[in-house]
């Protein structure tokens, strides 16, 4: 029997299924959006199983994003260019698969 229909059946008697830890990475790309970037970030970082990373690739002007992104435990990258490929091709290696 599948994994997950043993999981669903657990579940449904009350037991604790755990879950294992997602093996992928996150990888936010931005242009000093502060408030949607904040909220963003809280959906992903609170996601159970929880990614193996959450990179956020700044390209803005200034690096005014930095501070909330590591107080918030992502990883923060500032980009000097562009680009919405080049944001996410830059945040690569990351750990885990990228999602």
């Amino acid at each position: 029997m599948p994994t997950m229909v043993v999981d669903r059946a657990r579940r449904a008697r009350g037991e604790r299924v755990s879950s294992p830890a997602l093996r992928c990475t996150a990888i936010v790309a931005t242009v000093d959006r502060q408030e949607l970037l904040e909220a963003c970030l809280g959906s992903l970082l609170a996601a159970h199983p929880p990614f193996a990373a959450v990179i956020v690739a700044d390209q803005g002007a200034t690096r005014a994003l930095e501070p909330l992104v590591t107080g918030l435990g992502a990883l923060y990258l500032h980009l000097d260019r562009r680009g919405l490929s080049r944001a996410r091709n830059a945040a690569l290696p990351a750990p885990g698969e990228v999602s």
